[in-house]
């Protein structure tokens, strides 16, 4: 979490809270340094004083301790009593799949979650206190099967209306980690009222269809992390990947960052803007999270470097050959790391 001017006040992993110098200042969480979206931190709008915040957190692998949330003084650096790794929920699993948006007229925000084993989005209402009765949405495709299935990232555009969710292993109970076909759906998001609704589709049906590194006709593979561009215009999708060559129907494969034009009158196009074809893995994942930053430029985490990729201009629709980050390795210094911070919508 930052102030206004984007210094760092504290941050989470899901387990413990940090200061800005990396030194522990309370721990206990019970997210899980694994998921995805481990945690996600919004401000208390009842704290006239802006020294407390909601910490919420999920699960790994649709845990048992599923969704919960404790309220964090950053002036005391303590929890406050009775505000500690409270249940959301009880009783209900969790995919790792947590965002949050402010809502219309600074009137508070809307935490998103979605449940396990079925198609149900909570939404909860952060404004005069938490409302810990969700406004739930029947919608899209179910999340089930293997837990590992509990994967993916899920994110709001910037004006609010727009919400994407990853699921990167499918929703097939027989899903590996070796030929897994993903896919991603886009919802319509009423800021207003807290419902999710209307879903578009890609690479739902799971067909291998291609997988050319130029052509905008692959179905996804192991699809992971989400952003919109600035003007709601594209939606990156990176690819995690199980392997830098994954051999599949016979077809030497990379995974890939790809532009997805969510306006198109035709339908989505995947156009592919970053792969590898490094094929000496460090590790079992390549492209990780994706992440605005304050310049609006498009971050990507890469495991295994020690650097974020960057796409500078993510509003306009790319024309060029795809990156091959493979010249960008730098020399063995590896770092296994796949996630960015979770933070709110502005």
């Amino acid at each position: 979490m930052s102030d206004a001017n984007g210094n760092l006040l504290f941050y989470t992993d899901g387990i413990n809270v940090y200061d800005p110098n990396g030194t522990i200042t309370a721990g206990g969480l019970l997210g899980s340094v694994t998921s995805t979206q481990s945690a996600i931190i919004v401000p208390d709008p009842m704290d006239i004083n802006q020294n407390q915040y909601y910490i919420f957190t999920t699960a790994s692998l649709a845990g048992n301790n599923g969704l919960r949330y404790s309220i964090y003084n950053a002036l005391t650096q303590n929890f406050v009593p009775g505000s500690f790794n409270v249940q959301l929920n009880p009783g209900q699993v969790y995919t790792e799949k947590l965002c949050a948006i402010e809502k219309n007229n600074d009137g508070g925000y809307w935490i998103v979650a979605h449940q396990f084993n079925n198609n149900i989005f909570d939404v909860y209402d952060l404004s005069c206190g938490l409302n810990t009765t969700p406004i739930p949405s029947s919608v899209g495709a179910n999340h089930e099967g293997s837990t590992i299935n509990a994967m993916g990232h899920m994110k709001f555009n910037r004006a609010g209306n727009r919400l994407a969710v990853a699921v990167t292993y499918g929703n097939d109970l027989n899903t590996s980690w070796t030929n897994s076909f993903g896919f991603v759906q886009i919802f319509d998001f009423d800021l207003s009222a807290g419902v999710v609704s209307n879903p578009m589709s890609i690479g739902l049906n799971g067909n291998v269809d291609d997988f050319s590194q130029t052509s905008n006709s692959g179905t996804l593979h192991t699809p992971y992390g989400l952003e919109f561009s600035n003007n709601g215009t594209f939606l990156y999708i990176s690819e995690l990947g199980n392997s830098w060559s994954a051999n599949d129907n016979g077809i030497n494969y990379s995974p890939r960052i790809f532009q997805v034009d969510i306006t198109s009158s035709t339908g989505p196009s995947l156009i592919p803007v970053a792969f590898s074809s490094f094929n000496n893995a460090p590790t079992q994942y390549l492209f990780g999270a994706l992440q605005m930053g304050r310049d609006r430029r498009l971050y990507y985490a890469v495991n295994g470097c020690s650097f974020l990729g960057v796409i500078d201009n993510p509003n306009i629709l790319w024309a060029g050959a795809p990156i091959n980050i493979v010249s960008q390795y730098n020399n063995g210094n590896f770092s296994n790391c796949f996630d960015l911070s979770a933070s709110l919508t502005f």
